[in-house]
């Protein structure tokens, strides 16, 4: 599996107009993509504006080619406005691991 995790910092008086944003017109296009397993925005427990959208995919192939195709600079284009500065990806490998439940 691969995981990409985009890390956001919002303008503090838009968070609100850019969670609506990525659930309602980013969360669709994305869902919509070859090889992707999830996607969540991981909202802070304490008050900040940095957000981190995580997206799971079943290759980096898979991850590659939603970047390649130019979908992921428009997704990051529809909250632009929302930013305080510009986002930074990271990524990574991950292994599944399931834990039996008793």
């Amino acid at each position: 599996m691969y995981v990409r995790l985009t890390y956001c910092e919002f303008v503090p008086s838009r968070i609100k107009d850019a969670k609506g944003v990525y659930m309602e017109e980013i969360v669709p296009v994305v869902s919509s993509q070859k090889g992707l397993i999830d996607l969540m925005l991981l909202e802070p427990t304490e008050p900040s504006n940095e957000y981190i959208a995580v997206t799971l995919w079943k290759t980096k192939a898979d991850s590659d080619a939603y970047v390649f195709s130019g979908t992921f600079h428009r997704m990051v284009t529809k909250i632009e406005s929302f930013l305080a500065k510009p986002p930074f990806v990271k990524a990574y490998y991950a292994e599944k691991l399931l834990v039996p439940t008793l």
